[in-house]
């Protein structure tokens, strides 16, 4: 039998806890699962020693991946779950995909937006405009005339021939 490439996908039987040969008959090895015990921390320390760059677990709850972490101990590992109660299953999923592309997996992301309303960005042209509340954009105080009031350099009205040091007193009176 040739070696495996590199790039082939191997499979580790929780049943047997091995690799499984591209000749197993399935039937038989899933009809001794169902009589046997599960050798499960074989199977994760068979799988382990290929040294997987990624673990998902597939399906309700995280178990598995805690059992995963549990098992291989301080080893780094990336176990990912992708179907936790109470979190956000495109959130979990976003995380695999981020995980997946920053190792080099070929990661095709089309299928993920092909239904949704997107545009591309352009890096090179891209001139984002930020929307203000016109309430916190700065002021330009203007000294102009404005028929009988004059505009007081704090920003106030205020009418001609008025003292202006009464004005103030009066304006921060009645802002008390």
């Amino acid at each position: 039998m040739a070696p495996l490439s590199s790039n082939a996908v191997q499979v580790v039987s929780t049943g047997s806890g091995a690799v499984l040969e591209p000749d197993q008959d399935l039937r038989a090895l899933l009809a001794d699962h169902i009589r046997h015990p599960v050798r499960f921390v074989d199977a994760v320390e068979r799988a382990a020693a290929l040294q997987p760059h990624l673990w998902l677990e597939v399906g309700p709850g995280g178990v598995l991946t805690a059992l995963v972490r549990e098992i291989l101990g301080i080893r780094q590992v990336r176990c990912l779950p992708t179907d936790l109660k109470g979190e956000d299953d495109h959130h979990l999923l976003n995380h695999v995909l981020a995980q997946a592309f920053v190792l080099g997996f070929p990661v095709n992301l089309a299928n993920l937006f092909a239904h949704r309303f997107h545009r591309q960005i352009d890096p090179d042209n891209f001139h984002p405009i930020f929307i203000t509340n016109p309430c916190e954009r700065q002021v330009e105080i203007a000294s102009e005339e404005l028929g009988r009031f004059t505009l007081s350099p704090n920003g106030n009205l205020r009418l001609d021939g008025i003292n202006p040091t009464e004005f103030d007193r009066y304006l921060s009176r009645r802002k008390a």
